[in-house]
């Protein structure tokens, strides 16, 4: 997935940026050229992956059984990867373009698709063969072959906003693109790997705290996910005033985006840590659990309006044509708190899962602190025209 992600956000600032700059024809060069790039990381990963699935299951898994049914699974989702980079990659244009909502009616529609057609595939329903976990794996990628055949019908019709013109890669979009997507690709597996460690120092405190981790994070999950959608839309907006040389007018855009964010996180948040106390109970009936699990929900819903101004500035730099400083502050932030303070304040403190709940609170509003001060005092010399 984590090449895949390096599209999304090159292609989006730089299509957003060239909009802005009024050079449609550029934008619609570059978004073919996008299509290409997608097709020549994807396809290689693809032939790579299938010819390793068996040896790479087998050096995480020690059961057979396991082994073999996840050869199956990793070997059925493979051959949906050209599709998944190439839907990636329409998306980020659009959105690029200022459409968000068609990327969403798609994906939509293709996570129905896929509901669909998984238990058809896994059970063999209506006269289909029963293929088990290969099925799973095979329906979740038709599914991304499915949302490019809708695109592919909406674009026939005339129904998208902007058209990719097919050409060769050039090397200096190809330069543009890695310069913006390979520093959120870099975050992606280290953050994986900073949460993986998170994780396994929570589990140290025991299961009861494992435990009480993983619900509260899936009850948070539905209240950060806005965020994310705040980052995106300023970063789209933010790249077609950047486009058109305008920063004065892009800072109006990111200053209401921000306030829009952290308002609206702050309200989700405070409103999670309210009822905090009895939402764990619709996951689990243990008491030990559902206690702990209030803590980190009281903690991580009082955190939210932090995250929802580092996203939206977040946002705000991404538009700008700079990725690598909100990489650089979210790591080194995420290190010292998250984990260093986390670690310094369960272990050493005594406080358990609390202090590492405590560090991860911390780790929030540092970043964000971080990036507003950066934004306040030197966003200009950030800012990188890339068209």
């Amino acid at each position: 997935w984590v090449p895949g992600f390096m599209l999304t956000t090159g292609v989006m600032v730089l299509i957003a940026q060239s909009l802005g700059a009024g050079k449609r024809k550029l934008a619609e060069e570059i978004y073919g050229e996008a299509l290409i790039l997608a097709l020549l990381i994807s396809l290689p990963i693809t032939f790579l992956g299938v010819s390793v699935a068996e040896q790479f299951i087998k050096i995480i898994v020690v059961s057979p059984e396991v082994s073999i049914k996840g050869t199956q699974y990793l070997l059925a989702r493979f051959t949906g990867l050209p599709a998944m980079y190439l839907f990636f990659t329409i998306g980020a244009a659009l959105r690029g373009a200022k459409d968000t909502k068609t990327p969403m009616i798609i994906g939509v529609l293709g996570n129905i698709f896929n509901i669909v057609l998984d238990p058809i595939l896994i059970f063999g329903l209506f006269g289909a063969p029963k293929m088990g976990v290969f099925g799973a794996g095979l329906a979740s990628s038709i599914s991304f072959y499915f949302t490019l055949l809708l695109y592919l019908l909406l674009a026939v019709n005339g129904r998208l906003i902007i058209l990719p013109k097919m050409k060769m890669l050039s090397s200096s979009t190809l330069r543009k693109i890695l310069y913006l997507g390979l520093p959120l690709s870099v975050e992606r597996v280290l953050m994986s790997i900073l949460m993986v460690t998170y994780i396994s120092m929570i589990a140290r405190f025991g299961s009861t705290s494992l435990a009480a981790h993983q619900i509260g994070l899936r009850i948070e999950s539905l209240v950060f996910m806005p965020g994310i959608a705040f980052r995106v839309a300023t970063a789209t907006l933010v790249g077609h005033e950047i486009g058109a040389r305008n920063i004065s007018k892009a800072k109006e855009v990111i200053n209401a985006a921000a306030k829009l964010s952290l308002l609206f996180m702050s309200v989700t948040g405070f409103s999670l840590a309210a009822i905090s106390r009895y939402v764990p109970r619709f996951f689990i009936e243990n008491e030990a659990v559902c206690s702990l699990s209030t803590i980190y929900l009281i903690l991580a819903g009082t955190s939210e309006p932090g995250l929802g101004l580092f996203f939206a500035l977040a946002g705000a730099f991404h538009g700008a044509g700079n990725t690598i400083l909100p990489v650089t502050v979210g790591i080194f932030s995420n290190i010292t708190m998250r984990i260093g303070l986390g670690w310094t304040l369960g272990k050493y403190c005594e406080l358990g899962a609390v202090g590492m709940w405590m560090g991860m609170f911390f780790d929030v509003y540092l970043r964000s602190i971080i990036l507003y001060f950066i934004y306040k005092r030197k966003y200009e010399k950030f800012v990188k025209i890339l068209v």
